[in-house]
């Protein structure tokens, strides 16, 4: 999707570059979700609502994808049946809508570059 995109307008690299390093950080992949838990647990509810900061925070695809990671890798298990369907299901919506995309420009691509 990001690469028709950048076919179109070349300064898509750079806002994509950004925009990944600030999600990087936005998911628990340098720290653990714990310390996310911790600050929601201190600040509890925001604006007078019941969303916490992990609520928020778990809205991020990302979330799952590294927890299934972790449980593989660090915790030598199984992961979740939920966390790996909704893996499950995030991977393949991204691919149907990337090629949807695709095939919407695919005739223009080579015009274009």
């Amino acid at each position: 999707m990001l690469a028709v995109a950048n076919v179109h307008f070349r300064d898509t690299q750079y806002f994509v570059s950004i925009g990944m390093q600030i999600w990087m950080y936005l998911t628990p992949i340098i720290y653990p979700i714990s310390l996310v838990a911790v600050q929601s647990e201190k600040y509890g509810p925001l604006l007078g609502t019941s969303v916490t900061i992990l609520d928020i925070y778990e809205a991020n695809p990302l979330v799952r994808f590294v927890a299934v990671f972790r449980q593989l890798l660090y915790d030598n298990r199984w992961p979740d049946p939920q966390d790996f369907l909704l893996c499950v299901i995030w991977a393949f919506a991204a691919f149907v809508i990337g090629l949807w995309i695709f095939r919407r420009s695919e005739k223009g691509l080579a015009e274009a570059l």
